[in-house]
């Protein structure tokens, strides 16, 4: 067994390289996500809205597109472009379906309060 096989973190959590524990030769970390997209967040701070998964898909898409055309990516600009186009009729042809179910069933029973929920 190897008298020190088990390394101590330093305070600040990191641990020290083989050459010693200096500050210079501190593994840290490289901070994350300076360069992703931001994925769609709520309108009040960034606080996640409850969204449908093909909203949340959608979504995705739309900041992907932003973050392209900031990057002038034309390739993916298209890409994205009809993606985003076939995503939003998919979810209009869905809205368009419950609203047609919805007025049938208002229709057939006046006197009730329907609510219907559409599995996307």
């Amino acid at each position: 067994m190897a008298a020190n096989s088990h390394k101590p973190a330093l305070v600040d959590g990191t641990l020290p390289t083989s050459s010693g524990s200096s500050a210079s030769s501190v593994v840290t970390k490289p901070i994350k996500g300076t360069t992703k997209p931001c994925f769609g967040h709520g309108i009040a701070g960034c606080r996640k809205a409850n969204w449908s998964r093909e909203m949340q898909r959608f979504l995705k898409r739309r900041a992907l597109y932003r973050h392209f055309r900031r990057q002038n990516q034309n390739t993916q600009v298209k890409l994205l472009r009809t993606s985003i186009a076939q995503q939003m009729d998919k979810l209009l042809d869905e809205r368009r379906r419950y609203e047609a179910i919805r007025e049938y069933a208002k229709a057939q029973y006046p006197g009730c309060d329907v609510m219907l929920y559409v599995r996307v």
